[in-house]
Parts: structure tokens; C-alpha cells; sequence
């Protein structure tokens, strides 16, 4: 069990996927408990800003990671939280052995407007001809011995429905239900990644979530962690029959509390100069976590982001997923459509009180957060 990514606790039982608690706990009506490196957590002193520079601290969790592995994939989006992983093995000269990116890319075709003007969450893939696939020659350029590896995920996600035939698919995934999340990041899908695995050591997979999750409460500043963000890339339910494979989350590692802490406090900082920032930070509306802090903190904690490039808006539904609009709409009447929508249907009543409803209509799972860590106060 990967326990650093995050597990739960009902009646006792420990559990590694959120499906699997809930099924448990449903019918039972009993609370679930989510625990994410809370020893460790729980027991620094996150009031006190490291001395260190922010890019500093990035660079010592590379090192970190290099010194600890034999072979380093970094799955790589072009994001600014990837992009400064990126950053900070390049300006060491510390080796990305590989470099994976996955889209869905053919099966999209038809729905990418390459337009940097069009941002909105549906528009997703045309990312990688705006922008990552420059960002790609790039690393070539500055690491010519990295390997990089572009997956189309098209076939892997239809298919990955089509091999359940059934409303079953969802029993293998954690708390991701919608089609991009649940399927697009399957590595072990593609056989030459397999081949690849099957003759390698010890190999670390970075994950690059995720940015601090803060908040003000009464003008003090508060972080903390959720399980969302945490199970956001479902690596660890693919790679499980690999021992040899480890996801490591760059960011909300035991091992990163130092930086995360220089990352709350920078954050602070800006916020105590910057007026309208408060509000922006005492919200607890998801959407404006996802399109506005979210956005500042791009450039508030990383050196290595320029704001000019496309990016397009932050998808802030669950199940419906904004990002999975050439499925939902583009593929209605195709047999993966029926799937996918069958085992939700077959999920509900299963899971029904950890679920959020909208006029009557389940739209996702209700999300679990840590225990509140003080920072600092305006």
C-alpha cells in the first residue's frame, strides 16, 4: 500500500481506495476518516518560515528524489507545477531519465480549437499544440539524454471501457469516475512503457500535485491538504503488479514540509500587501480556489512560470467533467458512453450519502481534508 498518497479509516478497517470505504460504510452509516501523512504533518512547526529561497527547496527535493532512484519519470503536462519539477532538475543538471506526457489527442481531434484566445476547460488538449509540445523540444534541447514519451491516450480510454463490457469498470478506480481522470493515465496500457518497466530498478514516478491548499479564517492563515487533489492522477490503482514503480508526490510529501511551509508563507506574505488578495483567500468557494488563487499562486510561488503561456481554465466538476466534453457530448450514443454512465448509476446507490447532489442529481463524492495547520496572521 502506498500509504503516503493517503488512505482511510472506518470502523477500525484501513482501506487505500475512498470507493472502497464508502461501500463499506454506506450501509452501515458510519463515518470514514481520510489520513494523509499525518504524523509528520501534524507534528511540524509549519508557523515558521524556512530560511531557505523557495527554488532552493524545489532543488533539494530533486535532489533528493535523483539520489533515491535508479530511474526518474517525471509525468510531465507542461503546467506550471511540472513545469517547475522540470526547472529544477535542469538547472542542477540532475537527469529526467524520462519524460511522459499523456493526451487524447486523436480522439479529440474534431473538438481542439487551437486558438490561444479559446480557454475554456473543454478545449483541455489543445494545450499540447499551444504549449507543451514547445516545451518538449525544449527539454530536448536542454537534456538531450532525457526520453521523452508522448502517449495518446484515445485508444487506452475507450478501451479501457470496452474491456469491462459492463457497468464493473468502476470497481477498480479510487474516487476518479469521470473519463479523463479514470483512464487517460494508464502507463501500463502501452506495451513498449511495459517493456520499459519490466527491465528497470528502482523507479520513482513523479506526480507534480500539488499547489498549498490555504485559507484565512478570522485574518489567520491556515493549510491544509485534501483528498481530491491527492487522488486527482490515479497512478498507484495502474502500476500496483509493478513493486518496483513508487508514485512520489513532489509537493505534498512528508519529506517536502520545509517547502511547503516556504510556499504558506510566501503566500502570506503576498496576501498582507495585497488587499483584494484577503477576500480571494478567505472564500471557501471551490470555484474561486480553482480559477483565481489558483492562477495567482502561479505566480506568486514559482520562478519558473510565464504567465503568457496558454493555459486554459481549471474544470471545476466532478463526474460531468468539463474536461471530458468530447466524450460526453461527441460520443453520447457509443457503447463506452453507456458503460461509463451504467456503473455510475450502479455506483450511486452504493455510495449515496458521501455523495453531493444537485437538483436531485449526483454530481461527485463529497471530498475529505486534513487537520488545519497554522501559518501566520495578517
Amino acid at each position: 500500500m502506498f500509504s503516503e498518497l493517503g488512505y482511510y479509516i472506518c470502523d477500525g478497517k484501513i482501506f487505500e481506495t475512498k470507493l472502497k470505504a464508502m461501500m463499506y460504510a454506506n450501509d452501515k452509516k458510519l463515518p470514514i476518516k481520510w489520513h494523509f501523512n499525518d504524523k509528520e504533518f501534524d507534528s511540524y512547526n509549519w508557523a515558521i518560515e524556512p530560511e531557505q529561497s523557495l527554488d532552493s527547496l524545489y532543488d533539494a527535493r530533486a535532489r533528493q528524489i535523483r539520489e533515491q532512484f535508479d530511474y526518474v519519470i517525471l509525468s510531465y503536462s507542461g503546467g506550471s507545477d511540472t513545469n517547475n519539477i522540470l526547472e529544477s532538475f535542469l538547472r542542477q543538471n540532475l537527469l529526467i531519465d524520462e519524460v511522459v506526457t499523456s493526451w487524447a489527442l486523436d480522439v479529440t481531434s474534431k473538438f481542439i480549437v487551437c486558438n490561444e484566445n479559446v480557454k475554456d476547460p473543454w478545449n483541455n488538449n489543445a494545450e499540447f499544440y499551444l504549449h507543451t509540445r514547445h516545451r518538449l523540444e525544449y527539454i530536448k534541447l536542454k537534456s538531450p539524454r532525457t526520453k521523452i514519451t508522448v502517449l495518446d491516450s484515445s485508444k487506452s480510454i475507450l478501451d479501457g471501457l470496452l474491456d469491462n463490457d459492463n457497468a464493473t469498470w468502476v470497481e477498480t478506480k479510487n474516487d476518479v469516475f469521470n473519463v479523463t481522470g479514470a483512464f487517460q493515465y494508464n502507463p501500463l496500457y502501452f506495451s513498449n512503457i511495459r517493456k520499459s518497466f519490466d527491465s528497470l530498478k528502482k523507479v520513482a514516478y513523479i506526480i507534480g500535485a500539488e499547489k498549498p491548499k490555504l485559507v484565512l479564517i478570522d485574518d489567520k492563515l491556515y493549510m491544509f491538504f485534501n483528498d481530491k487533489s491527492a487522488s486527482l492522477i490515479p497512478l498507484r490503482e495502474n502500476v500496483v503488479e509493478y513493486t518496483n514503480i513508487r508514485p512520489v508526490l513532489f509537493y505534498w510529501s512528508p519529506d517536502s514540509c520545509a517547502m511547503l511551509a516556504k510556499q504558506a508563507h510566501t503566500v502570506l506574505k503576498y496576501i498582507r500587501t495585497n488587499e483584494s488578495a484577503k477576500q480571494i483567500w478567505r472564500s471557501r468557494d471551490f470555484r474561486v480556489a480553482r480559477r483565481i488563487q489558483e492562477e495567482l499562486l502561479k505566480t506568486i510561488i514559482y520562478t519558473t512560470w510565464n504567465p503568457n503561456w496558454f493555459q486554459v481554465k481549471k474544470s471545476i466538476s466532478d463526474w460531468n467533467c468539463e474536461l471530458d466534453y468530447w466524450f460526453t457530448r461527441g460520443l453520447k450514443q457509443s457503447k463506452q458512453y453507456s458503460i461509463w454512465t451504467d456503473g455510475l448509476q450502479n455506483l450511486i446507490p452504493h455510495i449515496s450519502n458521501f455523495l453531493i447532489y444537485e437538483n436531485g442529481i449526483a454530481k461527485g463524492t463529497i471530498a475529505y481534508h486534513s487537520n488545519y495547520h497554522y501559518i501566520g496572521s495578517l
